[in-house]
């Protein structure tokens, strides 16, 4: 019967490797809550900014159609500076025609009366197209929140992966350890110390593959 039985160089180096690979910590990332992705995507959509910005040409040319329709008032001014003023003499006495500096201003008032239902037409395409961007505002706020809302669920469920496969590799690490103390007391054949490093390097792959995943997502 073996006593005192020393781990082979070999297995002492790839089970040290396993287990640093193992406890390698990851960079703790950002923690946000479901509303707080809400707000943040609603903010930073550049879809739904374009969404509201055409339904805001919309409405404005609801506005500018519409204003055909309203009394339109202008104003004029004008000023003149003659050289000379003419006159005329009327025997000893002369008559100056105006004045060197001469002002003139103006106001007029104009409002469509007829238009034959061109405008009214415009008015009612303009409507239809504002109700149209209106619709298609909110079927782009609808499909960025049920993305945000799906997203958000699937990154929830790529933790819990992640948080089973480290609960995987450190069960087997553990298990690793226990099997080289059995080893060094010959409670264990060398058989039974390579099995168990064997699943924890069989493990160690999964587990990044779920972090790189998380991350990605």
């Amino acid at each position: 019967m073996r006593t005192g039985c020393a781990v082979p160089k070999g297995v002492r180096l790839l089970a040290s490797t396993l287990m640093l690979l193992g406890g390698i910590a990851r960079a703790e990332a950002p923690r946000y809550t479901l509303e707080d992705c809400l707000r943040i995507g609603l903010v930073r959509s550049a879809a739904l900014r374009n969404a509201v910005r055409d339904r805001e040409m919309a409405e404005a040319t609801i506005g500018e159609i519409g204003a055909q329709v309203w009394p339109q008032v202008s104003a004029r001014a004008a000023y003149t500076r003659l050289d000379e003023v003419e006159s005329v003499q009327f025997g000893d006495e002369s008559l100056e025609l105006g004045a060197l500096d001469n002002y003139s201003a103006g106001l007029a008032l104009r409002q469509l009366v007829y238009a034959g239902g061109s405008v009214r037409a415009a008015l009612q395409a303009a409507r239809n197209y504002r109700d149209l961007e209106t619709y298609q505002l909110d079927q782009v706020r609808t499909t960025l929140i049920h993305e945000i809302r799906a997203g958000f669920i699937d990154l929830q469920l790529l933790e819990a992966a992640v948080g089973v496969q480290a609960q995987t590799v450190a069960q087997l690490q553990a298990l690793v350890a226990r099997t080289e103390a059995r080893f060094a007391r010959d409670q264990a054949s060398e058989f039974d110390l390579l099995n168990a490093l064997v699943q924890l390097r069989n493990a160690l792959p999964d587990q990044v593959r779920a972090e790189n995943d998380l991350a990605v997502a």
